[in-house]
């Protein structure tokens, strides 16, 4: 988006884009119509909600991470399909970033159905890699026309780096700045940002600048001890919103198995779900695996201190170093 684009033109650009690709697939395709009939049909019930910090937004514990099927498949009704048993099973928080997938493919599945009625029901969130004012601009509005909508719940600074120059981000020219901007137009309702435990800007930023959310490392292995450590208290102190990410290790999965330095999969989301956070974001590639995640997340409970330290243990004894 240009720096002099008004708002109401914003708007109808991407209203128009996304209208336009209705007109254009609606007719004659399976995974159409099983949106439309999707999109008057409660959410079960039995999945529980946390706020998610100073937004007061209630939210899923357990949401929809933007890796996996969305970002991967280019099966349009299989992703259809897969999105509707996500939201109908009651989950409301749905991740993404600019990013992910080949040529925006996460966000351009997810656009079949935040297109649609069921929109609604959902907290959105994506990220943009950013620094500067133009370029979040434009990558925000790429976002929004790919998403199929006109606004976002939540728009993050994506991957906060140790070679970032925080002190920029607040600039005039800074990406912030535009962010703050599209808050007041109403494009943007909230404003967060990701990091990895390894570089100790995630929590100088975390310090700097009010943030509405923080998205960082939440499983037991020692490559993630700066996350819980260090960036999840400040967070918390000033009362953001803490997404939980990276909860099986990372793709594809790199903490959950049977070998040494490995958990399966209910245990770590256990653990993440009893750590002071909002909601944590598993990227799922399968039916089984969203519905797993589910049973889980539905009769939570968290792990005894015994339990905990035992599976730190567990995943420590073998654990390898987390890489991108």
């Amino acid at each position: 988006m240009s720096s002099d684009m008004t708002r109401r033109e914003f708007l109808r650009t991407s209203t128009a884009v996304a209208a336009g690709i209705g007109i254009a697939l609606l007719p004659g395709r399976t995974w159409a119509k099983s949106l439309l009939a999707a999109a008057s049909e409660p959410a079960k019930e039995g999945l529980p909600f946390r706020v998610l910090g100073r937004t007061g937004v209630k939210v899923s514990i357990l949401g929809l991470g933007g890796d996996g099927l969305v970002s991967d498949s280019t099966d349009k009704d299989a992703v259809v399909k897969f999105l509707t048993s996500v939201l109908d099973s009651g989950i409301n928080y749905i991740d993404s970033a600019y990013v992910y997938g080949k040529e925006g493919r996460c966000e351009k599945n997810l656009g079949l159905v935040m297109g649609t009625p069921r929109r609604k029901n959902v907290f959105l969130a994506t990220k943009t890699g950013a620094r500067t004012y133009d370029t979040a601009m434009r990558q925000i509005e790429t976002s929004l026309k790919r998403l199929q909508v006109d606004s976002l719940d939540l728009i993050q600074v994506h991957h906060v780096k140790e070679e970032d120059d925080i002190k920029q981000f607040g600039s005039a020219q800074g990406m912030l700045t535009a962010m703050r901007k599209l808050q007041d137009q109403k494009v943007v309702r909230f404003v967060g940002l990701t990091g990895h435990p390894d570089s100790e800007n995630v929590k100088n930023a975390l310090e700097m600048y009010d943030w509405d959310t923080c998205m960082c490392f939440v499983n037991p292995a020692k490559f993630s001890r700066p996350a819980l450590e260090d960036q999840l208290p400040v967070a918390r102190k000033k009362n953001m919103g803490v997404i939980a990410m990276k909860t099986f290790g990372g793709r594809p999965g790199l903490l959950v198995g049977k070998e040494k330095g490995q958990a399966d999969a209910a245990t770590l989301l256990r653990y993440a779900l009893g750590q002071d956070v909002s909601v944590v974001i598993p990227g799922m590639a399968t039916a089984a695996q969203l519905e797993e995640n589910l049973k889980t997340a539905r009769n939570f409970k968290p792990l005894s201190a015994e339990e905990s330290s035992a599976l730190a243990e567990q995943i420590n004894s073998g654990a390898k170093g987390w890489k991108r």
